[in-house]
């Protein structure tokens, strides 16, 4: 004598012969307390049978003919099937939202971050202009200017041929390095966040792509949903738009990838490569974002693993070709 667990309810056989059935009364719950685990149905059997063994195994009947009306059965069943879908996508929906409000945080940060340290450098190296020579990096150039001040207090000073700085000029300036360091720590916070967030809503296209450029192009397409959409020669010149439109109006030179060259495979490919490459990379970040979207499957080792192996063969065929 076993336990089984269908849809309609759960059941106990004996061999073929159903001896109890206990239908479910709401059908979208259960088959969440399914998904996830023993419905407590499942525990009332066992003590009434304790004889009886459990098998979480699909049950070995149909789960319609245990009901007394199996159309009105199979209705309730697609349509709690789908209200739980719905929910599902609902639920990716906001949370792909909150993936293109912090992808686009970082893009403005940045921007505000690239801005600032120019200016930083450009202010500051009116006072030691010489300093600029040992600090290549802005953020560390503004820590060194909230730690030092002055010139004569950087190590290695022998003198400088820019203008002198008072105390309310150095105030001012390690103000604003301050707001740079600020800047560059809140980015690394919102990028942490964002990583955390990519492998929660998109875990293969992340895994393929990498956290930041699978989150720019839900972004650039709007939504996880249109991504997925996209065949795979529109994902592959999201973001050169204007390109595009340049191209259908005045006849220059097609685009051969968007923003996708950013990946490091298709910006270190030879140049003549490398419209190939964002191809072969396009196709399988298509299927990613459709794993990601509409079945929430792992795939990325797999898919990583063909394209590794595809990316192999068009290397190996140039190497062949000279």
């Amino acid at each position: 004598m076993k336990i089984f667990c269908c849809s309609s309810g759960v059941v106990v056989l004996e061999g073929n012969r159903v001896v109890d059935f206990r239908p479910f009364e709401d059908l979208k719950r259960k088959l969440e307390e399914i998904e996830t685990g023993t419905p407590p149905e499942v525990e009332e059997m066992r003590r009434k049978y304790p004889e009886a063994e459990y098998d979480p195994s699909p049950a070995p009947v149909r789960a319609d003919l245990l009901v007394p009306d199996p159309e009105s059965f199979v209705k309730r069943l697609v349509g709690a099937q789908i209200q739980r879908i719905g929910e599902k996508l609902s639920s990716l929906s906001k949370r792909d939202r909150i993936l293109v409000m912090v992808i686009s945080a970082v893009s403005d940060l940045e921007k505000s971050l690239s801005s600032s340290a120019a200016r930083l450098k450009e202010w500051f190296g009116l006072h030691y202009p010489e300093v600029m020579r040992q600090y290549r990096n802005p953020v560390t150039l503004a820590k060194r200017i909230l730690e030092f001040g002055h010139r004569s207090a950087f190590p290695r000073f022998s003198g400088s041929s820019g203008m002198e700085f008072g105390p309310d000029d150095i105030a001012a300036v390690s103000e604003y390095a301050e707001l740079v360091v600020r800047t560059s720590a809140g980015i690394e916070r919102l990028e942490s966040y964002l990583k955390r967030l990519s492998q929660e809503v998109i875990p293969n296209l992340s895994a393929l792509l990498g956290f930041k450029l699978a989150s720019r192009l839900v972004a650039e397409a709007g939504s996880l949903e249109k991504l997925a959409k996209l065949p795979s020669s529109a994902l592959q010149l999201l973001g050169a738009e204007k390109a595009l439109f340049r191209h259908l109006r005045k006849k220059t030179r097609p685009p051969k990838h968007g923003i996708i060259f950013l990946h490091p495979d298709v910006s270190g490919a030879p140049k003549h490569l490398r419209g190939k490459v964002a191809r072969l990379l396009s196709s399988k970040a298509v299927l990613a974002a459709r794993a990601d979207y509409y079945t929430g499957e792992i795939i990325h080792e797999e898919l990583v693993a063909d394209y590794r192996k595809k990316l192999g063969e068009i290397l190996e065929a140039e190497k062949d070709r000279r």
